[in-house]
């Protein structure tokens, strides 16, 4: 599945598929309340982390790999599970 469209018009359309996943847009995941608030309980502080601008393009997986974004692995497992109860 590709990802160039927005996950919630995905999620919409297919019905059971997850919004936010290791594919997601750091700035898909900012952009809405319940996935930042997922994010923030695992990352305090990552809503104003002052690289985030840089990262507004990567991916999820992609950020995971930096040490300097704080996301360990098990941070990593954790935010994904979170995002998996997002509901609309």
């Amino acid at each position: 599945m590709s990802y160039i469209h927005n996950p919630r018009v995905v999620a919409q359309n297919i019905g059971s598929a997850m919004m936010y996943d290791s594919k997601s847009t750091v700035k898909e995941v900012m952009e809405d309340d319940q996935a930042r608030a997922i994010v923030e309980k695992h990352l305090p502080g990552a809503s104003n982390h002052p690289l985030l601008t840089q990262a507004w393009y990567m991916t999820m997986r992609e950020v995971s790999m930096y040490p300097e974004s704080g996301m360990t692995a098990d941070k990593y497992r954790a935010i994904l599970d979170d995002f998996a109860d997002i509901t609309e």
